[in-house]
């Protein structure tokens, strides 16, 4: 049977203002404005006409949104694709090499929705309900791209080559793979006990020290 005393609606509520003044403050400091920067002048490289060139300017911000979410896990991988120009299946006209792309996929649970409605307690046991946790970004760093070199059978020559367009959909196709991999299994369940430590001790951390003790912390995903 659960307790709701109004001891324990003022912790609630105390609690909850504490941990979106918390958030508030994170959010505020990472959207906070840079300085102007001057306009950037660089020419796109291998133009036959190196008159041609392009200024970019500064962005310009249309909106700023609060956001009330946070990251609980962060995962690295890579994920292996193949090109294959081979014509048919003979070795001697075989071409293909293989790209090794390096990612990292960021897990965030959303705390926006919560209420006192969110937060139970019986006895010492205090119990927050949030939402599971879900994959905000998966961001490839092409700087650690590995391009192997082409496997290619004795009638085969020069280097594999990709228009701007096929590299987007390769691109695209590793970030799927890689969306893929983080949404089930091992990983995704290492995602959950991640964020229930994550967000256990973040709550923890809101209480003073003579009341730190008093409850114990558990999160429930819904």
């Amino acid at each position: 049977m659960k307790k709701w005393n109004f001891k324990n609606k003022i912790v609630a509520v105390t609690l909850i203002a504490v941990l979106f003044t918390s958030l508030g403050f994170y959010g505020a400091y990472k959207l906070w404005i840079s300085p102007k920067k001057e306009n950037k002048q660089w020419v796109v490289p291998n133009l036959k006409d190196t008159s041609h060139k392009i200024f970019t300017e500064e962005a310009l911000i249309q909106n700023i949104a609060q956001k009330q979410e946070m990251i609980t896990t962060e995962v690295e991988m890579n994920q292996k694709t193949t090109i294959d120009d081979s014509w048919g299946n003979m070795f001697a006209f075989k071409k293909l090499q293989n790209i090794y792309f390096f990612g990292k996929g960021i897990y965030v649970v959303d705390l926006s929705n919560i209420t006192k409605d969110s937060i139970t307690i019986n006895g010492n046991k205090l119990t927050l309900t949030v939402p599971k946790p879900f994959i905000k970004t998966i961001d490839i760093d092409e700087q650690k791209t590995i391009y192997e070199t082409p496997e290619k059978g004795i009638f085969r020559f020069g280097e594999l080559k990709l228009t701007p367009e096929e590299y987007e959909v390769m691109m695209g196709e590793a970030k799927k793979s890689m969306q893929e991999r983080l949404s089930s299994g091992q990983i995704y369940e290492d995602a959950l006990k991640n964020s229930e430590i994550s967000i256990s001790k973040f709550v923890q951390s809101l209480f003073s020290e003579e009341t730190k003790n008093n409850y114990t912390v558990n999160i429930k995903f819904q």
